[in-house]
């Protein structure tokens, strides 16, 4: 299951039809203190999050999933319409997976991203 974290519905949805038609099941929060909710009740496998969220950062919610061991299996990756360097090399020293930028990374680039960082990780 991935979760995708957006604020903004017409990204939402465009990003669950298009996830939906390559076959993943999909579920959104519209926060960060909602998707924390689900992923702690789903079995979320990757999580898509935007940066900017009305209640916190997305590098918030990255370390909130790195600090629960129960989440321990989760990967992210961001999708957002910030690109600020630095965040970003915190996000990936985090373990974020990727750092795409909406509107410069093509759809294929996002699919091959999602399909590269849903796989289970190796034993």
């Amino acid at each position: 299951m991935i979760l995708i974290v957006e604020d903004h519905a017409d990204s939402a949805d465009l990003l669950v039809r298009l996830l939906k038609r390559f076959g993943y099941d999909v579920r959104c929060a519209t926060t960060a203190v909602a998707a924390l909710d689900l992923l702690k009740e789903l079995p979320i496998r990757l999580a898509i999050v935007d940066y900017n969220l009305p209640d916190h950062d997305g590098m918030w919610l990255l370390r909130q999933i790195n600090g629960d061991q129960s989440l321990s299996a989760v990967r992210t990756f961001f999708l957002s319409a910030t690109f600020e360097g630095d965040v970003a090399r915190r996000a990936f020293a985090e373990g974020a997976g990727d750092w795409l930028v909406k509107g410069v990374h093509s759809v294929s680039r996002i699919i091959e991203t999602v399909e590269r960082l849903y796989r289970p990780t190796p034993p």
